[in-house]
């Protein structure tokens, strides 16, 4: 609660090797869940089919000891894996993301006459 006594989170864990040291969960993530536990019974998560690794230089460097091909990157998301109920099977199995460019799409024939 803050100083007026509006809930602002909702404890999750306390660190006993510390006093006064607790984690909360933000009151905005504790409203979105308990809406999606009311609407679906559940809550409903981002589903991309696919297991992720984040990259560093040493994860990164492993990989390329194992397979020199692997691109010389200090960052991104290796895919080693994509389900088959992934939706269109993008990206493909074994690709590295280290950039990400997202665009607008327009409709075709948008502002044509």
């Amino acid at each position: 609660m803050d100083l007026d006594g509006a809930v602002v989170g909702i404890n999750n864990m306390k660190a006993t090797s510390a006093d006064g040291i607790s984690f909360a969960i933000p009151i905005d993530v504790v409203k979105a869940v308990v809406k999606q536990l009311t609407d679906h019974g559940h809550v409903v998560r981002p589903y991309l089919g696919m297991k992720m690794l984040e990259l560093n230089r040493v994860n990164s460097k492993q990989l390329r000891d194992r397979d020199p091909n692997f691109p010389r990157v200090a960052s991104g998301v290796f895919i080693p894996q994509v389900r088959e109920t992934s939706t269109r099977g993008f990206p493909p199995q074994g690709d590295c993301v280290h950039a990400l460019v997202v665009m607008r799409a327009l409709a075709c024939g948008a502002g044509e006459t």
